[in-house]
């Protein structure tokens, strides 16, 4: 019985302490992320928009917060998020989305922003091999996908994390240049040294 009851223990991303698995992140931590979220926005660049909740700094402690969430675990956390997204289900729009796949945490985000604004998915697949998230600046900026076929409607991606806006303009270049395109993210990087 007790081998049972501590199955269900897990520990908190980010200060490490046990709780019962029902939540992302233990309860103080929980309340100290959810009082630094809200929507932000900024320009990727003169088209594309990009909104955004959490401001990703050096030595801020989100590091392993954020990678709670990769493989795409924690799925009320998506879901929770995705609310302070939900003023713009103002229109049909598709979402696309950055992806290996159902297991990963771009599709996640996606899924979970589609959901709560009732959008269409579409994924946008890489040309290259590498694994971004190993790469620096200058890797980052040589990312491409393949031709996709767009409207001049509204476009969305999805992505979880945005530091040069480097994917952002190559799915850009990839729709076809769509008249407005917008980024929505979970959270912005500036700093890539960390």
């Amino acid at each position: 019985m007790i081998s049972d009851y501590l199955r269900w223990i897990r520990r908190c991303p980010s200060c490490g302490d046990s709780f019962l698995p029902v939540d992302w992140l233990c309860r103080s931590c929980l309340i100290n992320i959810l009082n630094k979220t809200s929507l932000k926005h900024r320009y990727i660049n003169p088209n594309i928009d990009h909104y955004y909740l959490i401001e990703w700094k050096k030595g801020d402690g989100l590091t392993s917060i954020v990678h709670s969430l990769k493989g795409g675990r924690c799925e009320w956390a998506f879901e929770y998020l995705s609310q302070y997204f939900s003023h713009f289900a103002h229109e049909t729009f598709p979402i696309y989305f950055p992806s290996k796949g159902p297991k990963d945490h771009a599709f996640q985000w996606a899924y979970s922003l589609a959901k709560r604004t009732g959008a269409e998915m579409r994924p946008i697949q890489k040309k290259t091999q590498f694994k971004q998230s190993l790469s620096g600046r200058q890797g980052r900026k040589s990312v491409l996908f393949y031709p996709q076929v767009s409207s001049n409607r509204y476009v969305v991606l999805a992505d979880d994390i945005v530091t040069t806006g480097a994917t952002a303009t190559a799915c850009y270049q990839a729709l076809g240049r769509p008249r407005n395109m917008t980024v929505w993210s979970l959270f912005y990087r500036k700093d890539l040294r960390f």
